[in-house]
């Protein structure tokens, strides 16, 4: 039974064969090598649900957190990265002379990070936009950017020391600690898995982001998730956004209410465990600029629309309204002109894959960006893509707070 999900072979039908009497229901057909077998619909199976299990992250803090002033073990967690990226005297000395030679860029690289600061980058300076590179082109120019060794976290500042961009390359270990990090990083995987065996993602709606999907999807013929029975490619959209053309108040996206109810059930279930994500990424957001994740925090807290809020929330002080789950597409050269002005979004990628490089154009700098890595990028202001890619599955969840919900706040 080849399937490109791996942790998705349901036992109860390892040893289903084609001659066996299985009474035909939705959901779609299960992606075996007979497409003539169809999976019964029984969402309530135990191999089948999504794990919705919520961790409270103070309950997994390093015990060098918690100190003996007995302290709230919650004031913790937004300082288990604070001061991570903090350079030495010394070494801000270095990049006074880095500046007064007028050099394109000074990069401190320590043992586990990389402090680069880009003396012609201000951002307050930086435009928004709607055109992008063509990928072709931007491919091509990748092929000369310097990739930051991996294994190291990243920070990127403007001349001004504004943060541009901030990679954790162990984000869940480092937060919860390598055993609970591992799981949450394995079961976010698994999770994605089963949405994807029942609930066919939607094609990509933005021509800016993915508007070559067609041809990736040609050129990936060979792969599993690209052809046949078990093809699986498009995006989720969770929680909340405004609907273009619409004047209206933000509403739930389609998939969290709008695909029946086996497959809804599915999607809600899923942003519940994102519950999990996005307290790493809460983590990560305040330690490079605590003052916008407050923005965020504050900000949610004050949508008006309860019902709504309440539905699209995953810990009790969420941050963000709406997140992307991207499934084997090719992201191409863009900028996030629908979030909020000057803010962030946030990514973190799961599966099983290699390359898939991310790509900032402006910075001319490359990453490879694996499972269990966290990264945060001034998405509209500066261009981003993602290189070509293979493996079993490529899954990227995208964190946002857009503009038009954060305008309605007045």
């Amino acid at each position: 039974m080849a399937t490109p999900y791996e942790f998705q072979i349901p036992k109860f039908i390892e040893h289903v064969k084609e001659s066996d009497d299985l009474t035909l229901q939705k959901p779609p057909p299960y992606p075996f090598l007979m497409p003539s077998i169809r999976l019964p619909g029984q969402f309530s199976h135990p191999d089948l649900r999504i794990n919705t299990e919520q961790f409270i992250l103070q309950d997994y803090l390093p015990p060098t957190t918690k100190g003996p002033d007995k302290k709230p073990r919650f004031f913790f967690k937004d300082k288990l990265y604070h001061g991570f990226f903090d350079l030495s005297n010394e070494s801000k000395k270095k990049m006074e002379v880095a500046r007064v030679a007028n050099q394109e860029c000074w990069r401190f690289e320590g043992i586990d990070k990389v402090v680069e600061v880009f003396f012609r980058v201000d951002f307050n300076t930086l435009k928004s936009g709607t055109s992008g590179t063509p990928m072709e082109k931007a491919l091509s120019m990748a092929d000369q950017f310097e990739e930051i060794p991996a294994g190291k976290n990243y920070i990127a500042l403007d001349c001004r020391g504004v943060p541009l961009v901030a990679l954790y390359v162990d984000a869940y270990e480092k937060v919860w600690g390598p055993d609970m990090g591992n799981y949450i990083v394995k079961t976010t995987t698994e999770n994605i898995d089963k949405l994807a065996r029942f609930v066919q993602p939607s094609p990509p709606k933005d021509p800016r982001r993915h508007g070559n999907y067609n041809n990736w999807i040609a050129e990936c013929h060979d792969q599993p998730w690209a052809t046949g029975p078990a093809a699986r490619s498009g995006v989720y959209y969770f929680g909340m956004w405004r609907e273009m053309g619409h004047n209206t108040l933000a509403v739930l996206t389609k998939d969290m209410e709008g695909r029946g109810a086996n497959a809804s059930a599915m999607v809600r279930a899923l942003q519940l465990w994102c519950g999990n994500i996005t307290q790493t990424i809460d983590v990560c957001f305040a330690g490079i600029d605590p003052a916008t994740r407050d923005k965020y925090r504050t900000a949610y807290k004050s949508i008006q629309q309860e019902a709504t809020k309440n539905s699209s929330q995953t810990v009790m002080d969420d941050l963000f309204p709406f997140r992307a789950l991207l499934v084997n597409v090719l992201t191409e050269p863009h900028k996030d002109q629908k979030d909020w002005r000057n803010g962030w979004a946030w990514l973190t990628p799961f599966g099983k894959f290699e390359r898939g490089l991310f790509c900032i154009t402006l910075l001319r700098r490359k990453f490879n960006f694996q499972p269990g890595m966290v990264l945060g990028i001034r998405g509209e202001k500066l261009e981003h893509f993602t290189t070509k890619w293979n493996g079993t599955n490529r899954y990227s969840w995208v964190f946002a707070f857009h503009q038009s919900v954060q305008e309605e706040l007045g």
